[in-house]
């Protein structure tokens, strides 16, 4: 589900199984990218939650 191998140079892999790629969550950039779509995440069901209240 997830790829997550420091010593690979690579930010984007292809997956193993099927079609497709992904972020390797190893590299600094795919670090960065992972808290990053964790942050919007979070902050969408924040800003719903209020707007809800």
């Amino acid at each position: 589900m997830f790829y997550i191998n420091p010593e690979d140079p690579s930010l984007i892999v292809p997956k193993r199984a099927g079609i497709g790629t992904t972020i390797n969550l190893g590299h600094p950039v795919g670090r960065a990218i992972g808290a990053l779509i964790i942050l919007i995440l979070a902050g969408a069901a924040v800003t719903t939650a209020i707007s809800c209240a």
